[in-house]
């Protein structure tokens, strides 16, 4: 069986390596991404494990020539920055499935584990269903869920996910090669919602609205990507790295720095507190221990 993978990133390696290491052909078309050091790992990866890698050039044609040329009997895409018109795809009687790594319909969009995080949902899920003429749109035919653990950032929780779907890709080739049909499963549907890439507002603090928890929520799913989510200090941006909500309660107003020690120590909206322990300042990680030094002392305020 040939089997082709489309991506964009660097967790489709893993998936890959999978294949690879159970004897399977597999041919990978990589679209690069705005992140060069994950270009340079897939294609070093490609090269030291001699795996056919055709790198996209032609956003119009490259993808479609690739599909015709290599004719893999299944494509898996993890990662891929547009829509594949599968019309263009259909007359080559190839099986193509994507990955998600959210709930479909509820988490539909180009940055679902972002959204997850944020929002708090208390578990993580992995999607695989059968591309379609839509984004996200194709009837779901595996998914599994992860506890939203405490310590998960955007990547680590990408990263997870992307590595459980690879049980999912070999249930799929198990029913295809045993000519078993792949079909949809039963799962609650929810509501249909698509969120959009984040914008600076959805990675901006409000201070004056925002509970603990949610603010805690926020720089989870803004970390590595964003190196933290944003907030002001004396008029300067600065972005929250790694926090915790705490458990006293304070009078005074959100986003007041009631201590600043080995951690700061912030009010929120809901008087609950969270302990900063490393934000990102002028270009630089700043542990909370130094911010004393830049004049981030008691009496400040974010926002």
């Amino acid at each position: 069986m040939r089997i082709g993978i489309i991506t964009n990133n660097e967790y489709a390696l893993y998936l890959i390596h999978a294949l690879k290491a159970r004897g399977l052909e597999v041919h990978v078309f990589f679209c690069p991404s705005p992140d060069p050091f994950a270009n340079q790992q897939v294609e070093a990866f490609m090269q030291a494990q001699h795996i056919a890698c055709a790198i996209e050039k032609n956003a119009d044609k490259d993808l479609y020539n690739w599909i015709k040329s290599v004719a893999p009997d299944v494509v898996f895409v993890s990662g891929y920055p547009r829509l594949i018109d599968i019309k263009k795809t259909g007359n080559l009687n190839v099986k193509m499935f994507n990955i998600h790594s959210g709930a479909l319909p509820g988490f539909r969009g180009p940055s679902p584990v972002f959204w997850q995080l944020k929002l708090g949902v208390p578990k993580l899920t992995v999607s695989i269903h059968l591309l379609s003429e839509k984004f996200d749109d194709g009837p779901v035919v595996w998914m599994k869920e992860i506890d939203n653990m405490a310590h998960y950032n955007c990547r680590l929780a990408d990263m997870l996910l992307s590595q459980l779907s690879t049980e999912g890709v070999f249930f799929i080739l198990q029913l295809i090669m045993h000519s078993l049909p792949v079909v949809p499963v039963a799962h609650k549907n929810g509501e249909m919602k698509y969120y959009k890439k984040p914008a600076a507002a959805d990675v901006t603090i409000t201070w004056d609205t925002m509970t603990a928890d949610e603010i805690v929520r926020l720089v989870k799913a803004c970390n590595p990507w964003n190196k933290g989510a944003i907030t002001f200090i004396n008029s300067t941006p600065i972005k929250i790295t790694d926090a915790t909500a705490g458990s006293e309660k304070r009078d005074e107003p959100p986003g007041t720095i009631v201590a600043a020690d080995a951690q700061l120590t912030v009010v929120c909206s809901d008087n609950q507190i969270i302990h900063i322990n490393m934000l990102f300042y002028n270009d630089f990680f700043l542990p909370a221990y130094y911010c004393r030094i830049w004049g981030i002392i008691p009496g400040r305020c974010f926002g």
